[in-house]
């Protein structure tokens, strides 16, 4: 392949040593945006209890809006390692301009609608007296619209040719402005909430300008974006969608569990009980950066495997990740609960807040079971989407976090109260983790079985 760079040749060689060398660059990006993603909470929770509920109770539409994003990425990327993988460059840049477009058309599609029904929709979701400030900040974050699918889409590219340091450059820059800009924004300039979410639209917005300066001024990515005699072509639009749909929905259906968490919360234990799950769920998402990263990682370099049909790369790439992931998230299970108590102090310093902290530990703790088990479910969804199969993802994220999460959290909890919501959340999420955890590992097996196995001269042996 022309201009073949060293990302391409690392997930296109041993998927182990791809995995590792491409986990560390994730886990960077990945922490610096999950610790803006902390501070940016840390500072709100200075506002008052009510300010940090309003965060929490627009994070679901927000996640629906990432995750159309997301799902575009997702989608591109999947395609575009698998065409790296099997030596089709022409074909990877055509995709990455079909997502360009797609992209563009959705944010054209959303943005207006959103920003207009902000008001009805945090009225009907039963915020109360959250609602202004659920307006101030999702208005702001809904503007930002394109922004957030640009840059997803942008980064997606850039792991999808196994680039993960420039990634990796990109989240740190957003991350770092976000988290100088919050203090200005919300309080120098006494914009509360709004403030915040200002800052993060602006942050990813300068990012973005970065990753834009790298694919078409430098132009010294791998996949190149070709617009000249440009026509959608319905083959690759499948392709991308059929991973994307199925991701984007992957994202909807965790916003509406977490929805229906926050429903299921308010009846039993009012805007404290959503401040205490969505400040204590951003705590998980720090200890979730491990196994996002191994993910991260090893979508290309499995979607590649399969490209090129090399399905016993697939599988060691698929087992090593699922190694790696429990076996960290273990020990981080473990400090979790330990340092529960400093951990929480970040969210309870005020005097509006302090009387969450008790509440708080209590959720940590609890949670802290099913950390290895969510981890080993993620790595499974995400080995789905790597080989194209979205649907799977898709029905193993409907599984995990609907039909087997809500109905022991709802009946727990109307029976035990804000506990039994939190012991409701491990035993559903637990059982669907290893039901998802059997279905990856059956897929393996017949791939193995039934598909012959390729072996290129030059790669030599797994």
């Amino acid at each position: 392949m022309e201009n073949r760079t060293e990302g391409v040749d690392t997930i296109l060689g041993d998927p182990r040593k791809a995995i590792r060398r491409m986990t560390i660059p994730m886990l960077v990006a990945m922490t610096s945006q999950t610790l803006y993603n902390l501070i940016d909470a840390i500072w709100v929770a200075g506002l008052g209890s009510d300010a940090l509920a309003a965060v929490g109770l627009v994070f679901p539409i927000f996640f629906i809006l990432n995750g159309i994003g997301n799902g575009l990425g997702v989608g591109a990327a999947s395609a575009i390692a698998r065409r790296v993988g099997a030596g089709d460059k022409e074909g990877a840049d055509s995709v990455a301009a079909q997502a360009l477009v797609l992209s563009i058309l959705a944010t054209l599609i959303l943005t207006l609608p959103l920003v207009l029904l902000a008001e009805d929709i945090f009225t009907a979701m039963g915020a109360g007296s959250a609602t202004p400030l659920c307006v101030e900040y999702a208005q702001v974050i809904f503007s930002g619209t394109g922004v957030i699918f640009i840059v997803t889409l942008l980064d997606s590219i850039l792991r999808s040719e196994g680039d993960a340091k420039r990634s990796m450059r990109m989240m740190i820059i957003a991350s770092a402005l976000n988290i100088v800009l919050d203090p200005i924004f919300i309080y120098a300039l006494g914009m509360g909430v709004g403030g915040a979410a200002l800052a993060s639209v602006l942050a990813f917005g300068i990012a973005g300008l970065v990753q834009g300066y790298w694919f078409f001024v430098k132009k010294d990515t791998f996949v190149h974006f070709r617009f000249q005699g440009f026509r959608f072509r319905s083959d690759e639009i499948k392709d991308i969608l059929r991973v994307g749909i199925p991701a984007s929905l992957e994202m909807t259906i965790l916003s509406f569990s977490s929805l229906v968490m926050n429903m299921i919360i308010l009846s039993i234990g009012s805007t404290d009980g959503v401040a205490i799950y969505s400040s204590g769920w951003r705590v998980f998402q720090m200890a979730m950066i491990p196994f996002f990263s191994i993910g991260a990682a090893m979508i290309p370099v499995c979607g590649a495997a399969f490209g090129g049909r090399r399905y016993d790369k697939l599988d060691i790439g698929y087992r090593y990740g699922i190694k790696l992931t429990v076996g960290i998230m273990v020990v981080f299970s473990v400090l979790l609960a330990l340092l529960a108590p400093q951990i929480t102090t970040l969210f309870t310093y005020s005097e509006g807040t302090a009387h969450l902290q008790d509440g708080m530990v209590q959720f940590v703790r609890i949670g802290c079971i099913f950390l290895p088990f969510i981890g080993a479910a993620a790595i499974s969804s995400m080995m789905f989407q790597a080989i194209g199969k979205g649907l799977r993802a898709m029905v193993s994220t409907l599984i995990r976090n609907v039909l087997f999460l809500l109905p022991p959290v709802y009946l727990l909890g109307k029976s035990y109260g804000i506990i039994g919501v939190w012991w409701g959340m491990v035993l559903g999420e637990i059982a669907g983790a290893l039901l998802i955890l059997a279905w990856a590992l059956w897929t393996l097996r017949v791939l193995m079985r039934e598909a012959p196995l390729v072996r290129a001269p030059e790669d030599g042996p797994a």
